[in-house]
């Protein structure tokens, strides 16, 4: 199930008797810039993930990325604390930011708040990528290249 993970306990519990895949999206770091993004925080995702754990439910964590908006070594080491906090997640997806529903958001007659926003390219996925392994991993991996 896809999810934003804004979850209230009652369909938290409901819907772990029932889904055996959450789908959650982690938007943005810090909660603030979350909340100015979608409208919430970051505390009821954070909720929804810890209630999943114990309740042994499997999550891949889906983080959409937008260059200059949500793309800071903050956030990335935030996703990476989650990541390497809750035991359920299987694994972490970069979402690449892309222009492709414009069209559809012009047809619903909705103002697109990203006009000005070009798709990412695949470098820059990859570079996100990069920034989801820690520290640790990339010293060992750098370390390994220069034997």
């Amino acid at each position: 199930m896809e999810t934003n993970g804004i979850l209230n306990d009652e369909k938290r519990r409901r819907l772990a008797e029932t889904v055996d895949l959450f789908l959650i999206d982690y938007k943005a770091t810090p909660s603030a810039l979350h909340k100015e993004l979608t409208g919430m925080g970051t505390e009821e995702v954070l909720k929804t993930l810890a209630f999943l754990e114990k309740m042994e439910r499997p999550v891949i964590l889906r983080c959409p990325m937008i260059q200059g908006v949500n793309d800071s070594e903050n956030h990335f080491a935030e996703i990476r604390r989650i990541r390497d906090t809750y035991t359920n997640i299987r694994q972490v997806e970069i979402m690449a930011y892309h222009s492709t529903g414009r069209k559809k958001w012009e047809t619903l007659g909705i103002p697109y708040r990203l006009e000005q926003l070009e798709s990412a390219a695949p470098e820059q996925k990859k570079r996100w990528e990069e920034m989801l392994r820690d520290q640790k991993e990339k010293q060992v991996s750098l370390e390994g290249h220069t034997q």
